[in-house]
C-alpha cells in the first residue's frame, strides 16, 4: 500500500475538508496498477491522507515499490512531506495541491485508522519481504521457466501437428488421385463390357438369323421331299397301269423301264441330299451350342476377373 498526502481540496459549508473521491483518486494514478483506494477522515473532515491499495501479491508489491520510487525521484516521497507538510511549498504553481507519497508503514496505517469510529478499519498484516516478495518470485521463476518448458513442447507439437496435417493433405490427394483412377477404371470397364455386350448380341442375332436360314431351307428341302415322293408314288401307280401292256411291246417295257430307273435314280439323290442336309442342320446345330457355350464361358471368366480387379482396386 502507498500512503498519498495532501489530497484535500476545500471546506464545505460546515467548514469541514473535502478531498478526492476514490474514483477521482485511482484515475489520477491509473497508470500505477493499485486497485483501489481508501480515505481517512477525522472530526474535521477530510484528513488529506488517502491509500492506494495494490494486489497482495509480489507483483502488487513490485507495484506500489515503483510508485513510491518515482515519488521520491521527483522528491516528493516522505521526508519531502514531513518537511513542507506545514509550508506553502505543499502547493503548485497555480495553486493545485502537491500531492506526496510514500511505501505505508504500521505508524501510517495506525494513523490512518485512527478516526475511523463509525467506518471500518483498514486491515493490514505484517508480512516479511521474504515471504511476500521473494518467496513469490521465485515461484513465479519457476513457473516461468515452466512456461517456457510448456510453451517449447507446445511449439514443437505445433510444429509435429503441421507436419501431420501436411502428410493428411498428401495422402488425401493421393487417395483422391486413386479414387478417381478407379472411377475411370471403373467407366472404362462397364463401357468395354457394353460394347463386348453389343457385340456378343450381335453374334447371337447372326446366329440366329444364320439358324433360321437353315431351319427355312430344310423346310424347303423336306418340301421339295415330298412332292418328290408323291411323284413317285404317282409314277407307281402309272407304272402299275402300264404293266398290262409291258408284254406288248419289250421297246416300250426297255423305254418304261429305262425312265422308272431314272426316276429312281432322281429319287435316290433327293434322298441323298435330304439326309446331306439333315446332317448339316444337325452340325450347324452343335456349331451354334458350342459358340453358344463358348460365350457363356467368355463372359463367366470375363466377370471374374472383373470381380478380382476390382478388389484389388478396393481391397476393402
Amino acid at each position: 500500500m502507498v500512503i498519498i498526502w495532501n489530497t484535500l481540496l476545500e471546506k464545505d459549508e460546515n467548514e469541514k475538508w473535502l478531498g478526492m473521491g476514490s474514483s477521482e483518486l485511482l484515475d489520477y494514478f491509473n497508470a500505477s496498477g493499485a486497485v483501489s483506494s481508501k480515505h481517512s477522515y477525522g472530526p474535521q473532515g477530510h484528513r488529506g491522507m488517502s491509500l492506494l491499495i495494490f494486489e497482495a501479491s509480489a507483483i502488487g508489491f513490485i507495484a506500489a515499490e515503483q510508485l513510491s520510487s518515482l515519488f521520491e525521484d521527483d522528491a516528493i516521497g516522505k521526508e519531502a512531506w514531513a518537511r513542507d507538510s506545514h509550508s506553502q511549498n505543499s502547493f503548485v504553481p497555480g495553486g493545485q495541491r502537491q500531492l506526496y507519497g510514500y511505501m505505508a508503514e504500521k505508524g501510517d496505517l495506525d494513523s490512518f485508522n485512527q478516526h475511523a469510529h463509525d467506518k471500518p478499519l483498514q486491515k493490514f498484516e505484517m508480512r516479511s519481504y521474504q515471504e511476500v516478495v521473494l518467496s513469490q518470485l521465485t515461484q513465479m521463476s519457476e513457473e516461468n521457466q515452466l512456461l517456457i518448458l510448456y510453451k517449447n513442447k507446445v511449439e514443437k507439437l505445433t510444429k509435429e501437428l503441421e507436419v501431420l496435417r501436411g502428410s493428411f493433405n498428401t495422402v488425401g490427394e493421393k487417395m483422391r488421385k486413386v479414387s478417381e483412377e478407379n472411377r475411370i477404371v471403373r467407366e472404362r470397364t462397364k463401357l468395354h463390357h457394353k460394347e463386348i455386350k453389343e457385340q456378343m448380341d450381335e453374334q447371337e442375332e447372326f446366329h440366329r438369323k444364320t439358324f433360321k436360314l437353315v431351319d427355312d431351307v430344310r423346310k424347303e428341302t423336306e418340301e421339295k421331299l415330298k412332292m418328290m415322293q408323291q411323284e413317285r408314288e404317282e409314277t407307281n401307280q402309272y407304272m402299275e397301269t402300264l404293266s398290262a401292256e409291258y408284254r406288248q411291246s419289250r421297246n416300250r417295257l426297255e423305254t418304261g423301264s429305262a425312265s422308272i430307273l431314272s426316276q429312281q435314280k432322281d429319287t435316290d439323290i433327293y434322298a441323298e441330299e435330304r439326309k446331306l442336309l439333315k446332317h448339316q442342320e444337325q452340325r450347324m446345330a452343335e456349331l451354334n451350342m458350342r459358340q453358344y457355350e463358348e460365350k457363356v464361358k467368355l463372359e463367366e471368366e470375363f466377370s471374374a476377373e472383373f470381380a478380382r480387379l476390382m478388389e484389388k482396386r478396393n481391397p476393402h
